[in-house]
């Protein structure tokens, strides 16, 4: 849960490289796992991300979360 909160933190900020990398560790946890919480924590994440949204980081994000739809 920490990392998607500081994700979702680093996403306003925009710190988008370390987004991707938080991300993705995080997408793989809640493969694993299962976990409803994480799924949408992470799926919040791209509305604090819209100053770089349109970026390949914003993309790679969508990219990433566009398996929990």
């Amino acid at each position: 849960m920490f990392w998607v909160r500081q994700a979702s933190a680093l996403a306003a900020v925009p710190e988008p490289e370390r987004v991707v990398q938080i991300v993705s560790a995080t997408a793989a946890i809640v493969e694993g796992t299962g976990s409803a919480r994480l799924r949408k924590e992470l799926k919040e994440i791209p509305r604090r991300a819209t100053a770089w949204a349109n970026t390949s980081s914003g993309r790679e994000v969508d990219e990433i979360l566009s398996q929990f739809n």
